[in-house]
């Protein structure tokens, strides 16, 4: 069984090493670099000016990480008495962390939509909201809270550059069975490396192993087949998913 891992060089380079000793062949190669930008010094003056029940929403765990650190170099701190919004259960995780705060998020479904009809459910008319996002991220809870007449401001915290065309060639000769993908962004690299040109690669028999269910629904919708949620992006969640797919996958293989 061999497997392409997406991650940061370090956590993805962990992976790796603990793979090999179990002789399971694994790869490590993030698929886009991120880079933060300038809007994160706008982030620092608005954020002083948010008043009690405010909200602040964050729509990815780069943005919480990005906004976080540039609060930590200027020594600031989270706001105590506002209320904190996420996309999705990974990123609550990382903005409570942060924050210390509760953080509330869609349950079911973790798209805008759904974060709209959450935050909807208190009072938002004047109220003033901070949205943590990708730039490429697209503006639907930003439009949707400025009709209901929130004062929304748009935080692009980080952008993300495709690493494909450095090793393209060398990605798409090694054919893998499991694809390890933590975020959208990532996936839709994926797809457009592989698929754009040829719909019927190879890679769609892939097991796709991620970790929500927002990128799984994505998984589906693009072609594929098999895929297998373990819900943290944690290493050792991760870990365990690829042992019960490698039992699986052996299993087949005695057939």
């Amino acid at each position: 069984m061999k497997i392409l891992i997406t991650r940061s060089p370090l956590e993805g380079e962990k992976l790796v090493r603990y793979l090999s000793k179990f002789k399971i062949s694994a790869y490590n190669f993030p698929l886009i670099d991120f880079f933060p930008l300038p809007d994160l010094d706008i982030f620092l003056k608005k954020i002083n000016f948010l008043k009690k029940n405010d909200i602040l929403c964050a729509l990815s765990k780069k943005s919480v990480f990005y906004a976080s650190k540039i609060l930590k170099e200027k020594k600031m701190i989270w706001p105590k008495n506002i209320c904190y919004y996420a996309i999705g259960n990974s990123t609550a995780n990382s903005l409570s962390f942060q924050t210390q705060k509760t953080v509330k998020y869609p349950l079911n479904k973790e798209n805008s939509n759904k974060l709209f009809n959450l935050i909807s459910k208190r009072k938002i008319n004047n109220k003033n909201v901070i949205i943590l996002k990708a730039f490429s991220s697209l503006n639907i809870l930003e439009k949707k809270l400025t009709i209901n007449g929130a004062k929304v401001i748009v935080i692009n915290c980080y952008k993300s550059i495709s690493k494909f065309q450095k090793k393209e060639e060398e990605i798409k000769n090694l054919k893998f069975d499991v694809i390890i993908i933590t975020s959208v962004i990532i996936l839709k690299e994926l797809y457009n490396l592989f698929l754009v040109r040829n719909k019927r690669s190879w890679i769609l028999k892939c097991i796709i192993l991620t970790i929500s269910n927002r990128i799984a629904e994505k998984a589906f919708f693009l072609g594929w087949k098999k895929v297998v949620i373990t819900n943290s992006i944690k290493n050792e969640n991760i870990k365990k998913k690829i042992f019960e797919i490698k039992k699986k996958f052996d299993r087949r293989k005695r057939i």
